[in-house]
């Protein structure tokens, strides 16, 4: 009974982070769903990759809910989340192909760096005043198309959305508002992680006489139930929070975050 309610309980903390930072909210849900695989016997490499492939499953439909508010807000630049969100797709098969084929160790000290580079840019660099007015320049175009393709790899690498990524690469690179960038973020990642979803059901299904119950692939369609019905009104919520919050409290409660994440990635916390 307790497994249950952790697990429902951690659902709303993850959607409500996606909507109101616009991340994925893989950094809460792997780690969840990995511990509680674990109660159940289940080996730590299989675990891992169900952790990491669920995750991304359940992300989609939970950042869809924060991506409806944030358009009704005028936050989401669609250009730019297209760009990134098709070229992140094909990012991300590539990361979960690869990721079906690492050890966890080199996962968790792979996402560390990064996230630990992301907090410590967003943190010390000073916010943009305004939104910068894209055309679409060949240079603007081509930043946009490597910047999907980075994320994506992440994405499907360790099984998060990839907002860690983008909304820090929004901000420093092209002069996002955060507001901005958070929304332009989560409308971006339901594009971005597809490519990684497939790719872990397909992996996985290469090893099914492995899996628990209600696994398609490293898909674990119990998992997705009990958390998905938390995440969804959960990122909502968040999302319309965002739009209530000073400028400067998102930049460094973003930051915060990412070095707490890397911390614990990293085990040092």
């Amino acid at each position: 009974m307790i497994l249950p309610l952790l697990l429902l309980f951690g659902g709303v903390f993850t959607g409500i982070s996606s909507g109101l930072l616009g991340i994925g909210g893989g950094t809460i849900l792997v780690p969840l769903q990995y511990w509680a695989l674990s109660q159940y016997s289940i080996t730590g490499d299989i675990a891992m990759r169900i952790a990491l492939g669920t995750s991304l499953l359940i992300i989609f439909p939970t950042v869809i809910a924060g991506t409806i508010k944030h358009s009704r807000m005028g936050a989401v630049v669609w250009r730019v989340s297209l760009v990134l969100g098709i070229t992140g797709a094909l990012g991300s098969a590539i990361g979960g192909m690869a990721a079906a084929h690492l050890p966890d160790l080199i996962l968790k000290r792979i996402f560390s760096v990064i996230v630990f580079f992301a907090a410590f840019r967003m943190l010390f660099q000073m916010p943009s005043k305004e939104t910068r007015s894209f055309t679409f320049k060949t240079s603007v175009f081509l930043g946009l198309i490597l910047c999907g393709l980075c994320a994506g790899v992440i994405s499907g690498l360790v099984g998060i959305g990839g907002g860690l990524i983008i909304v820090p690469l929004l901000v420093m690179t092209f002069h996002f508002d955060i507001h901005k960038a958070i929304g332009t973020s989560t409308a971006t990642i339901p594009f971005m992680i597809s490519g990684g979803i497939i790719a872990y059901l397909i992996e996985g299904i290469k090893i099914k006489e492995s899996l628990p119950p209600y696994s398609f692939g490293y898909l674990n369609l119990a998992l997705f139930a009990l958390l998905v019905i938390t995440t969804i009104p959960g990122a909502y919520w968040g999302a319309h929070l965002t739009h209530k919050l000073p400028k400067n409290v998102l930049r460094k409660g973003f930051s915060i975050l990412l070095f707490l994440i890397g911390l614990k990635m990293s085990n040092l916390i």
